[in-house]
């Protein structure tokens, strides 16, 4: 079975244009997209964003709008890309 790649500049694309459409961010900055692998194990990727936000609207809210959960909850990674055990 063949596997499909979606190149990083397409996932940041993605995640700028649905950034920029939340009225409550004012401006979108810089995107970073990061490989998660434990040996030749692909986890998936994490995706960091620069997000500018407007006055008058609550962040907390706005930030779990933007977030996406890893498939695993439990999952925690440690700053390197690396999941912890």
């Amino acid at each position: 079975m063949e596997k499909l790649v979606i190149d990083d500049s397409v996932i940041k694309s993605i995640v700028h244009i649905v950034a920029e459409k939340l009225e409550e961010v004012y401006r979108v900055g810089t995107t970073h997209v990061k490989h998660l692998v434990n040996g030749d194990d692909d986890l998936g990727i994490m995706v960091t964003i620069e997000v500018v936000f407007s006055y008058g609207h609550a962040i907390a809210e706005t930030m779990a709008a933007l977030q996406q959960r890893p498939a695993s909850r439990d999952r925690a990674y440690d700053g390197h890309g690396r999941a912890r055990n």
